[in-house]
């Protein structure tokens, strides 16, 4: 993908860049200290694996920062060959040529917009199988007592899909494990855990698959 604009806002000491356009060949010049570095660095929030912290924020700008705006957004061009390579993965959806890419205040997710290209909610089911599983993990824990809940390690369900089964299977049983020993005496929180974890076995393909499709797209 090609950058071809972007725009900075309320981003430590810039309030707002402007759009800013991208040619083939770009030089990105000002005088010291004027703020190119940020700018640059705020880019690299468009990288997924980056996160935005409260203290990226401009602290001048606590009014604005009330409500959501975009604190960095950049739209994309693709190539042929990028175009090529969704179409064989999703031949449902018109051709995809450009993307914007955006991440807000408010929302620590990276978000994707493809102006009139929509995808539906079914087509969406595969494709957010490992999302939609972790989810379903996270709104089950929140329903469980404090005393449990607060000696649970989450990390495994926040991050990235497992690179293999054995890798899912040994983290999986693991927290299986703590659940029945921190739950001994909750039978009903036992109960509704065997529901999602003996779900699981047929599963896990689909959610490897469903996330490297939207890893493609995305």
């Amino acid at each position: 993908m090609r950058l071809r604009k972007f725009r900075v806002s309320a981003f430590r000491c810039i309030h707002d860049s402007g759009e800013i356009k991208v040619g083939d060949l770009a030089a990105f010049v000002g005088r010291n200290e004027s703020g190119k570095t940020t700018i640059l660095q705020a880019l690299t929030l468009l990288n997924k694996e980056e996160g935005l912290s409260e203290l990226d924020l401009c602290d001048e700008m606590t009014e604005e920062l009330k409500s959501e705006i975009n604190v960095v957004e950049g739209e994309f061009e693709l190539s042929n060959h990028e175009t090529h390579l969704i179409k064989e993965k999703f031949q449902a959806i018109p051709e995809i040529k450009k993307v914007r890419i955006f991440r807000t205040n408010k929302n620590p997710k990276i978000q994707y917009d493809f102006g009139n290209i929509r995808i539906s909610e079914e087509e969406n089911k595969a494709l957010n199988s490992w999302e939609n599983f972790t989810e379903n993990v996270r709104s089950f824990v929140d329903t469980i007592p404090n005393h449990i809940r607060i000696r649970l390690d989450m990390k495994f369900f926040e991050g990235a899909p497992p690179a293999s089964r054995e890798i899912f299977n040994s983290e999986m049983a693991e927290f299986n494990n703590n659940i029945r020993v921190l739950a001994a005496e909750e039978k009903q929180v036992i109960f509704e855990w065997e529901k999602i974890y003996n779900s699981i076995g047929t599963n896990f393909d689909n959610m490897l698959v469903g996330t490297t499709e939207r890893t493609l797209l995305f």
